[in-house]
């Protein structure tokens, strides 16, 4: 089960500089294949899973978060402001429904206006098995500047750190980062398929979520 202390981002088409959760769980893709295991379709594809934080979903800067008619958000929040998002900052979707409310600042955007007091939704990967590791494939991982490389699934100790105008694809499978989250900053582009991001902890690597703090565009379906 997907706690506060671990999240997935399963099976995401594209991840483009994207956007930050505070204090919340992001799952990010379409997930109906992976939710059609279990015998449930679903046609969200940004989860926040936080029942009580503000800008539990905060988008800020110039991000475009476009997953277009392809699917829905959700914010289980139930906080006056749940979904936070300012700067010219945009959000289009399927639909948007939050429980609590949400904040709009500046020039940013959000299309189509947000379904507020909504049915708080349950996690929808509950019956996945999280994926167990027994030593670092790669430790204090980063990528600056302007490189464009590929990244392999693995088990990241302390994390993945991407800055500059790097643009990065990642490879189909899991990425298990145990401690340090994933951090994107500058201008970097990510983009991949078929992928799970496991974040979690241990002893030595303390957890810590996914993290934007780039001036990019995301698109899913």
């Amino acid at each position: 089960m997907v706690s506060d202390s671990e999240a997935r981002i399963p099976r995401s088409k594209s991840v483009k500089s994207l956007l930050k959760t505070a204090g919340a769980i992001l799952l990010l893709s379409g997930i109906g294949a992976v939710a059609a295991l279990a015998g449930t379709t679903y046609d969200q594809c940004i989860y926040a899973l936080n029942a009580s934080a503000s800008g539990a979903l905060s988008i800020s800067g110039s991000a475009d978060v476009n997953a277009a008619s392809n699917c829905g958000v959700i914010v289980d929040s139930s906080s006056s402001s749940a979904l936070t998002i300012s700067g010219s900052a945009k959000l289009t979707a399927k639909y948007i429904d939050i429980v609590g409310g949400y904040s709009r600042s500046g020039s940013a955007t959000l299309s189509p206006t947000p379904q507020t007091n909504s049915t708080s939704q349950p996690n929808p990967l509950t019956f996945l098995i999280a994926p167990t590791y027994s030593q670092c494939t790669y430790t204090n991982f980063s990528i600056s500047g302007s490189t464009s490389t590929t990244v392999n699934p693995g088990t990241y100790c302390n994390g993945i750190k991407i800055s500059g105008s790097a643009s990065v694809t990642f490879n189909s499978g899991t990425y298990i980062l145990v401690g340090g989250g994933l951090s994107v900053s500058g201008s970097a582009m990510l983009t991949g398929s078929n992928l799970t991001f496991y974040l979690t902890q241990n002893s030595t690597y303390s957890y810590s979520q996914y993290h934007d703090v780039a001036n990019g565009h995301s698109h899913g379906d």
